[in-house]
C-alpha cells in the first residue's frame, strides 16, 4: 500500500512539473506554446483566451492583447519553486520518445526542455 501511494505521488508530481513547464513556455512564447489540450487549458483558465485568439486570428483581427492575457494568466499559475527533478528523472528513465509524448510532441516544449537539461548540467559541473 505504501509503495502504491509513493508511485501515485511521484506520478502526480510528474504531471505538476510538466504542467508548470508548459505554463512557463506559454509565458515566454504565448499562443504558439499553448497546447491543444482543452483539459489543460481549462484547468489553468486559458481555454477562453485560446478560442478568442483563434477566432480573432481567423477573422484578421488583432491578437496581441490576447497573447498578453494568455502570458499573464499562465504566469499567475506557475510554481516558482519547481525545479523539474521528477521530469528530468522521467527523461533519464524513459528516454526521448516517452518524454516527447508526455509533452504532447510539442517542439517548443521539447527544445526548451533540452535547454533546461543543458543548463542544469552546466550548473552541476561548476
Amino acid at each position: 500500500m505504501n509503495l502504491y501511494l509513493l508511485v501515485m505521488e511521484q506520478n502526480d508530481r510528474l504531471y505538476e512539473e510538466r504542467d508548470n513547464f508548459m505554463l512557463s513556455c506559454i509565458v515566454d512564447y504565448g499562443f504558439m506554446a499553448m497546447p491543444q489540450d482543452y483539459v489543460f487549458l481549462k484547468k489553468y483558465s486559458l481555454l477562453n483566451i485560446y478560442f478568442q485568439i483563434i477566432a480573432n486570428s481567423t477573422a484578421g483581427r488583432a491578437i496581441q492583447h490576447l497573447e498578453e492575457a494568455a502570458k499573464s494568466q499562465a504566469s499567475l499559475q506557475i510554481n516558482t519553486t519547481c525545479n523539474f527533478d521528477v521530469l528530468h528523472q522521467f527523461y533519464v528513465e524513459n528516454g526521448r520518445k516517452a518524454t516527447q509524448t508526455l509533452f504532447g510532441s510539442n517542439k517548443i516544449y521539447w527544445k526548451r526542455f533540452l535547454k533546461t537539461l543543458k543548463k542544469t548540467a552546466d550548473e552541476n559541473t561548476r
